[in-house]
């Protein structure tokens, strides 16, 4: 016989290990309070898994229409995520879908609010810019809702997926060094941590292109913190975090190469070294990450990885597409893009000791 009961708020605050009470404001989203976002994500989670609806206090927003496309990402002011939402919006366009976009500034407990927010509103399909913080839930939501993940080549998702190998990239980018006889280099990067694989992955590459080609070699590794609060309140917090950074590497004399974990941090990373009096690539080689356009311009000039922004952001979309116009599916679809490195003027043979 089949158990009809409703699902109760006891039954979610149960599940997550909280009172009735904490759930209770936490799945109405009460403005007054706050509670820690391991938390909000436990009781969001639970919620979910559960399939528990609550009391449905507001309409959900008529612009979640069945055919809107819910674009997800981190941030929009690396040139990276905005060139990825714009492409995904003109291929939207060429579909009939509109679009909207939300940013998370990898909040986890943001992103599982946002979730069972489009879940209940209906949206026509989502697609997140970069892996989903809460890999379940977005599972989850796809059996009804169709989810496009443009991540890494080694999520281990089972979503539909236009994935990159960072870890080859990485690899690029230390043989490349290499063999310009670099032996020293430093890589500094925002926050390296299980929540941003893609940064991980790089690193992984660069390190074992030195295991394998220069064992005697050093990477050295200058990382920091960065909040949600932090990202969400300096649009500048990449550029500040490769130029801080980059200041502290320059005491090391034995450094002859910057690698920057993306074009914006870079950016930072280039001007810390200008204004010390050195050269580039003179005294110091630089390799970043993307390939944005300011990468491009001749006073930057910046050796970097090719990522394909644009085409990646027109296959999430062809595939989201396929799905809202064919219904569910049992397959899931992986479309890889292949990183190339691109060589400019911020790259040269290692300086003499």
């Amino acid at each position: 016989m089949t158990n009809s009961r409703r699902v109760t708020l006891s039954d979610v605050a149960a599940r997550s290990g909280v009172s009735a009470a904490t759930a209770s404001m936490i799945l109405a989203e009460r403005p007054d309070v706050s509670f820690a976002p391991e938390t909000v994500l436990k009781v969001r989670e639970a919620a979910e898994a559960l399939g528990y609806r609550g009391v449905r206090r507001h309409r959900p927003s008529r612009i979640l229409a069945e055919q809107s496309v819910a674009i997800i990402c981190p941030n929009v002011v690396n040139q990276y995520y905005s060139t990825l939402v714009q492409s995904i919006q003109d291929a939207a366009a060429r579909h009939a879908h509109d679009t909207v976009i939300f940013t998370t500034y990898r909040d986890a407990a943001a992103e599982a609010r946002l979730l069972h927010t489009l879940a209940a509103a209906g949206v026509g399909g989502i697609i997140f810019c970069t892996l989903p913080l809460c890999p379940a839930q977005a599972e989850r939501i796809n059996r009804d809702t169709p989810v496009v993940v443009i991540g890494d080549r080694d999520a281990n998702l089972n979503l539909d997926t236009v994935e990159l190998n960072n870890y080859n990239a990485g690899m690029l980018v230390g043989r490349y060094l290499i063999g310009l006889g670099h032996r020293s280099v430093a890589c500094v990067s925002t926050p390296l941590n299980k929540d941003n694989s893609a940064r991980l992955r790089r690193l992984d590459g660069l390190r074992d292109a030195f295991r394998e080609g220069c064992p005697d070699g050093r990477v050295l590794v200058r990382t920091c913190s960065v909040s949600p609060a932090q990202e969400r309140g300096d649009v500048n917090i990449e550029y500040a975090t490769g130029r801080n950074l980059a200041r502290k590497c320059l005491a090391e004399r034995d450094i002859t190469a910057f690698v920057a974990v993306n074009d914006m941090v870079a950016c930072g990373v280039l001007d810390a070294i200008l204004e010390s009096g050195a050269r580039v690539p003179e005294d110091y080689s630089l390799c970043g990450f993307d390939n944005i356009f300011p990468s491009h311009l001749a006073r930057v000039g910046l050796t970097t990885v090719e990522h394909h922004i644009a085409e990646k952001g027109r296959h999430a979309l062809d595939i989201l597409h396929q799905r809202i116009s064919n219904g569910p599916g049992c397959s899931v679809t992986r479309v890889e893009i292949l990183p190339e490195l691109i060589v400019r003027n911020s790259t040269g043979p290692a300086r003499m000791a």
